[in-house]
């Protein structure tokens, strides 16, 4: 990341662009560039959030919904959804998994909540999986970049 830094401040007479997926908002290459360059030397622009499209997918709203990205994260899935009706999580490949998601709210008294799970957002090959916790907690399959969202 440093040679980026770098090559921006050798080309400082030219428009430079860095395009990165994900959203700015959450754990983005963003905070990095922010800390080497003032905001009026940025132009951010964003695209639909993944949780913002899923809640679409699902026909939802997400005022009212605890937000966050659990990236190798510890996180309390039970109380969080004790204190709201709906959780928007980006989620990992290991720690944080759908399955390991459900089996947490499961063993806690949830197992009649739903979890939604958007898989490949956006791409071709997208996909929406509606579980019962009861449900997913066992399921096989191993999901692809995902987007959970858990309603009691």
């Amino acid at each position: 990341m440093s040679k980026v830094i770098e090559f921006i401040n050798e080309n400082r007479d030219k428009k430079i662009s860095l395009v990165v997926s994900g959203d700015t908002g959450f754990y983005s290459f963003l905070a990095f560039i922010k800390k080497h360059f003032c905001d009026n030397e940025l132009e951010v622009v964003a695209g639909i959030s993944s949780l913002q499209y899923m809640f679409a997918k699902i026909s939802d709203f997400w005022n009212d919904a605890y937000i966050s990205s659990v990236h190798g994260k510890n996180f309390d899935y039970v109380s969080k959804l004790r204190e709201y009706e709906k959780i928007g999580l980006l989620t990992d490949f290991s720690k944080n998994t759908p399955q390991n998601i459900a089996k947490k709210l499961f063993e806690n008294g949830f197992e009649n909540a739903k979890i939604f799970v958007g898989e490949n957002l956006s791409y071709e090959n997208e996909k929406i999986y509606e579980f019962k916790v009861s449900k997913l907690k066992d399921y096989e399959k191993k999901f692809g970049m995902n987007v959970v969202i858990i309603k009691r």
